[in-house]
């Protein structure tokens, strides 16, 4: 098998990992290019996104993910507060010398599973998509009251907000 075509099949497999390294890259180099973009809705791309990945789910395997709310519950638990414990001291090391940096990783430590990580990665490692997409609805359903609870909990500590 030459360099080449051992090359593609590489390419083939890691398709996602490759479209993103070539996404990043043109948005690094030709960013002013992309500033049309800016006044579109990004409600609508989370729209689209949410609905292609979920014509391609048989509705039963929706319905089972459904049908075991312990399961949504435990995978939610643990996007959020296992991250966010996770975070919290890596923050506390950061504090004293980038506070601004320790705050984005409270922020992001309390924010749940997005699309991408929650549905795409799942897709690609051949796990339950199903209930990836079940447990990525319900996080972000509840995120306008859980992610502030873990803020006021871990930054306050650390952080002053203003």
């Amino acid at each position: 098998m030459s360099v080449a075509s051992k090359g593609l099949a590489w390419a083939q497999r890691r398709w996602f990992l490759v479209a993103l390294g070539v996404v990043a890259l043109v948005g690094l180099r030709w960013a002013h290019t992309f500033e049309v973009y800016t006044a579109v809705d990004k409600r609508w791309s989370v729209l689209l996104v949410m609905f292609i990945n979920g014509l391609t789910l048989e509705t039963s395997r929706i319905l089972a993910a459904m049908k075991r709310p312990s399961r949504v519950v435990l995978g939610v638990f643990f996007s959020y507060f296992f991250v966010a414990a996770l975070g919290y001291p890596a923050s506390r090391m950061l504090s004293g010398f980038q506070p601004d940096f320790a705050l984005g990783i409270l922020v992001i430590c309390a924010m749940p599973t997005t699309l991408a990580s929650g549905i795409i990665w799942t897709r690609m490692a051949n796990g339950n998509d199903a209930f990836s997409l079940v447990m990525t609805v319900v996080g972000h359903a509840l995120c306008f009251l859980v992610t502030p609870t873990i803020l006021s909990l871990t930054a306050r500590a650390s952080v002053r907000l203003e």
